[in-house]
């Protein structure tokens, strides 16, 4: 053994040996308590961190993927009642791709799998249960993976196929939906859920498919329209849309000019949704010969009157019957030729057609109240009026309405939940610091007093060795007297001790 260990050894022997019975317990619990600090410090560094692997389990699947995780010899947790399933963090992805390679978890209900193994002697009655069967369960996995759903149950009712189309009966459906923490579905994903069966059910329409919560309530009956007050999803989102557009457009001018929150804006937007095409057809007249000359038509009359008696005159016979003979002459009374040229024109009439189309979408109205923390005079609300007005494009002949008002706003339950919300993390903060640093921080006082105790008698022990030295070098029996002569063998030999001494005698 090395010199300096010995020395080291008998000096700890020595400073035991010295200590009295209730030094002896403390220093022992002193050293018991930082040991198990320090082993519990390395338990909760080294232990695993644990995530959910799959919740909602079937037992058959949880029991299952346990016995996998044994012969794979990875720890886990159960919890839930047996429906959760924890694992280590670092392995829980590569856990999730390797059962689903074995099929895990497979659900209460069996899918396409269920043709996997056929049997020879299988009817065609017994297929089309199966294929239906496997339709329904398919249907519930695919809503069951929708994030707000817990679990879901389908039922599908599909007659078999008439010779006769009249005759032929359509298919219905039904779905029984379970949330997650007893929350509701919203409208628009009800429908999503109704045209998903519609689509994957050959002659399954939206409006024959009922939606039913496990509380009883149905979210959507089979025939009941798809729209809420004669409003499509689409539609109700995009007159969401254009009211909060012209919200935050009247919010900003306002917190610019009153500061933030201080304002109220309340839109409220009438849209109209209906798709016109208008056609107009009108005629203006002709003036001044300058339209179209569409046809032309031009007549030439002539013929030969007597100038005594006004009749028609000429030798009988051909010559005077005919046209394009030359008429006699010589007449006894004397003869008058009368021509008479007539031209018609006939012009394209100025028709003018105008086809207007309304695009759907359009504002009808929009309704706007405001309300303004503190006080106002008139003059001050009616400029606010006027400026909001122009800003946000009111438009008084379309039947638009603006009304600002004055009032002072009630801050008292803003104040009661800013100071909840204050407490709340206060709370938290002490709450982290006693869960996370009193463990420590305990850790740390208690090895702080073992190296304090442990220092004090290791000096306790050097002061009364070097006292007993001197001592023996002066023949005395350690009277505990010490002489001038003492002193200064004491300061040659170790001046660390003498000045032990010296502090020992002044205290």
């Amino acid at each position: 053994m090395p010199k300096q260990l010995e020395e080291l050894l008998n000096q700890i022997k020595k400073w035991w040996a010295a200590q009295a019975a209730n030094q002896r317990s403390v220093i022992i619990l002193t050293a018991a308590v930082v040991v198990l600090g320090l082993f519990g410090v390395m338990y909760v560094v080294s232990r695993p961190d644990y995530t959910l692997l799959y919740s909602n389990l079937d037992p058959k699947d949880a029991n299952a993927i346990v016995e996998y995780l044994r012969e794979q010899k990875v720890p886990y947790r159960l919890g839930g009642g047996g429906t959760q399933l924890e694992v280590p963090s670092k392995r829980v992805y590569d856990l999730r791709v390797q059962l689903a390679g074995k099929g895990l978890p497979r659900g209460e209900s069996v899918g396409f799998e269920i043709f996997d193994k056929m049997s020879f002697g299988t009817t065609d009655e017994v297929q089309r249960i199966n294929y239906l069967r496997a339709l329904q369960s398919e249907l519930e996995r695919t809503i069951d993976s929708m994030d707000a759903v817990e679990k879901s149950r389908v039922h599908l009712v599909i007659p078999p196929e008439d010779l006769w189309f009249e005759d032929q009966v359509s298919p219905t459906a039904s779905v029984l939906i379970k949330m997650h923490n007893g929350g509701t579905l919203l409208p628009r994903q009800v429908d999503s859920i109704r045209h998903l069966m519609s689509s994957a059910v050959r002659g399954l329409t939206a409006e024959r498919v009922t939606v039913v919560d496990t509380q009883g309530h149905v979210l959507s009956a089979a025939g009941e329209s798809e729209s809420l007050g004669g409003l499509s999803d689409r539609q109700i989102t995009y007159k969401k849309k254009v009211e909060e557009n012209f919200k935050s457009q009247a919010e900003s001018m306002l917190a610019e000019i009153l500061g933030p929150g201080k304002a109220v804006v309340r839109v409220t937007a009438e849209i109209n949704f209906n798709q016109t095409l208008t056609e107009r057809e009108s005629y203006t007249p002709i003036v001044g010969r300058q339209g179209l000359v569409r046809s032309e038509k031009q007549n030439m009359f002539e013929s030969a009157q007597d100038a005594a008696n006004g009749t028609a005159g000429g030798s009988a016979g051909t010559a005077s019957n005919l046209q394009g003979y030359p008429p006699a002459s010589g007449g006894a009374g004397g003869d008058k030729a009368t021509k008479k040229n007539e031209k018609v024109i006939n012009y394209e009439m100025n028709r003018t057609v105008e086809r207007i189309n309304t695009a759907s979408g359009t504002i009808k109205q929009l309704s706007v109240g405001i309300f303004v923390d503190g006080k106002f005079t008139p003059e001050q609300l009616t400029d606010i009026s006027s400026v909001i007005s122009r800003g946000m494009g009111i438009l008084p002949d379309r039947g638009d309405k603006l009304e600002v008002k004055a009032m002072p706003f009630n801050r008292k339950g803003l104040e009661e939940d800013k100071q909840l919300l204050e407490k709340s993390q206060r709370e938290q903060f002490w709450m982290q610091a006693l869960t996370r640093w009193l463990p420590l921080g305990a850790l740390i006082i208690a090895a702080c007093v073992f190296l304090m105790v442990a220092l004090k008698n290791f000096r306790s022990l050097n002061l009364n060795d070097a006292r007993g030295g001197g001592a023996a070098k002066d023949g005395s029996k350690g009277s505990g007297e010490m002489s001038p002569e003492m002193i200064v063998a004491l300061l040659k030999q170790n001046s660390g001790a003498s000045a032990q001494v010296l502090k020992h005698w002044l205290s």
